[in-house]
């Protein structure tokens, strides 16, 4: 996973349009001399991942009193939508430090939830509202247009407005809300 999310990122670093094998045997001669140090960096990024990873389960793990309920497992299905087999190169080398932010956000919610559980659930429900209207109309696309940066990007964006909502003192690269991610998914509908 790591090997393949090097690979992307060096092929996009070359930023050339392959036309001919002397130009794909440049690339190759690029990947292949930079490869060895692309990879360390994103296996130590992957390990900081994977540690906190590791240590917000422990955390979720025991005895869940009601009232949380909701919250944590709206929490482990986050987790389990920026964790998974292949998160590495799905992600990409330039969103690892933004997964690892999400994941710090998702600390600092469970620190905070205790003592605020009304307000855990008020911004549950902005976001579950976005998540609902990006996912109805995400399955209502082919396949092929799924995959599209400009799909891809709004659920990152769904992501940016979870830190924003959970632990704003993290703090987003853009301004963020409810109604942006939505202004998003329509400008994206009418330009597909």
């Amino acid at each position: 996973d790591c090997i393949a999310c090097a690979v992307d990122e060096l092929i996009d670093k070359y930023n050339q349009n392959i036309q001919n094998q002397d130009q794909y045997q440049k690339l190759l001669d690029y990947t292949k001399t930079n490869i060895n140090e692309t990879v360390i960096d994103i296996a130590k990024q992957v390990e900081s991942i994977l540690t906190l990873h590791y240590n917000i389960n422990k955390k979720l793990k025991g005895r869940v009193d009601l009232s949380l309920a909701f919250a944590l497992s709206d929490i482990k299905k986050q987790l389990s939508n920026l964790v998974y087999k292949g998160f590495v190169a799905d992600s990409g080398y330039k969103r690892l430090a933004d997964v690892y932010r999400y994941l710090l956000a998702i600390e600092k919610r469970i620190e905070k939830l205790m003592g605020n559980v009304t307000k855990d659930r008020q911004s549950m429900n902005i976001i579950e509202e976005v998540e609902n209207q990006y996912e109805k109309w995400v399955n209502s696309l082919p396949q092929i247009v799924r995959s599209k940066d400009s799909v891809i990007n709004i659920r990152w964006m769904i992501q940016e407005l979870r830190v924003n909502l959970f632990a704003q003192q993290l703090g987003t690269p853009y301004p963020i809300s409810p109604k942006r991610v939505k202004q998003q998914i329509e400008l994206v509908k009418s330009e597909l």
